[in-house]
């Protein structure tokens, strides 16, 4: 129980200071950058299911594709494709 007590106070330290550096630079009007976070590498997006499923389906494509180059007349060399 003392260790979350220390870790909310370390938490509220750094949020304390961190309000004043954006306060000060409220006040001096500069440009205040908060970090870009990139969608597709959020496994919750749309964009992310989308780019998953590209990417088995390209890899089903290619496997197909590798099974006609190696087609011999027999089932030798060919894989299953999923």
């Amino acid at each position: 129980m003392e260790i979350v007590s220390i870790v909310a106070m370390v938490l509220i330290i750094v949020a304390f200071f961190m309000g004043i550096v954006i306060g000060q630079k409220l006040s001096r009007k500069e440009d205040i950058k908060l970090p870009e976070i990139k969608k597709e590498s959020i496994p919750f997006t749309k964009e992310h299911k989308t780019k998953v499923e590209q990417d088995k389906s390209i890899n089903k494509l290619n496997q197909i594709l590798d099974n006609i180059n190696n087609y011999n007349g027999t089932a030798q060399g060919q894989k299953e494709v999923k």
